[in-house]
């Protein structure tokens, strides 16, 4: 009898020890694995965007999810224009005065949140961020008003920028460490612009970082605004569903008094 249990212990425990050997073997392996590290996109010298490794291939035609509700919006700022006392290569969408600043802002494709800002402006919060998409595609949103909890979260750990104090000379973004992950869909903001002024506005900026736009900026603006011109922004409303894309257009850029439709990017025969 004692010869049978020791039999069986035995095999119990040369079982045991290759259920351990097995088990730390997959262990060792998986710890060894590397995963590939997400491709993002840096700033070089001369004002050369490069990826920081092979990128995936963007689809074409490349297209974004609309990040606000089109049928609300009542009026878009063209991008390429200027606006105030400044060259502007981002656009905007305006909404009526009666949504109260209400306005659901959503990531338009899946990417990484790289750099953002905190400032506090006319008395309100105002955010921004940037995203890069690591195929090549750069896109930004700015003057949120009240973020989700995700993107409050990231923001309430950035430095404050206190324009009203310091003006617009200060550092205004700052990188997000590590950048994070975002998805198509997942809400940035649910309220945007200025409510105390009442002026419902969000900024929209795309930038294609894999080649330059090749336009030239118009010679009525190239004396004053030239240093300002960004190389690589594109008509964002091109890349839009075209549902979406035509309502805009029939805004005629009224969102903007002198400038209009006018826009180095957007190539519509009303804009000429």
């Amino acid at each position: 009898m004692k010869k049978i249990l020791l039999i069986v212990a035995g095999t119990t425990i040369i079982s045991a020890l290759i259920v351990i050997f097995v088990l730390k073997n997959d262990t060792s392996k998986k710890s060894t694995q590397t995963l590939p590290t997400e491709v993002t996109w840096e700033l070089r010298e001369s004002n050369i965007w490069k990826p920081t490794g092979t990128p995936p291939a963007c689809a074409d035609p490349f297209t974004l999810t609309s990040p606000v509700d089109i049928s609300k919006v009542t009026a878009i700022l063209y991008p390429g224009q200027v606006r105030g006392d400044a060259y502007k290569p981002h656009g905007a969408f305006r909404f009526s005065e009666d949504s109260n600043n209400q306005v659901i802002v959503t990531v338009p494709f899946d990417a990484q949140i790289i750099r953002g800002s905190r400032a506090f402006r006319n008395g309100e919060n105002q955010y921004s961020f940037e995203f890069i998409v690591p195929c090549g595609i750069w896109y930004s949103f700015g003057h949120l008003l009240e973020l989700s909890p995700k993107f409050l979260e990231i923001a309430n750990k950035l430095p404050l920028v206190d324009d009203d104090a310091e003006g617009f000379h200060v550092q205004q973004f700052y990188d997000v460490r590590p950048p994070v992950a975002v998805k198509t869909g997942e809400v940035i903001a649910t309220a945007v612009g200025y409510a105390k002024q009442k002026n419902v506005f969000v900024d929209f900026g795309v930038l294609d970082l894999r080649h330059k736009n090749g336009n030239t900026i118009r010679s009525e603006w190239a004396a004053k605004y030239s240093p300002q011109f960004d190389e690589y922004a594109v008509c964002w409303m091109d890349l839009l569903p075209a549902v979406d894309r035509e309502h805009l257009r029939s805004l005629f850029g009224s969102g903007d008094v002198e400038s209009g439709v006018k826009s180095d990017y957007c190539h519509y025969p009303e804009n000429k």
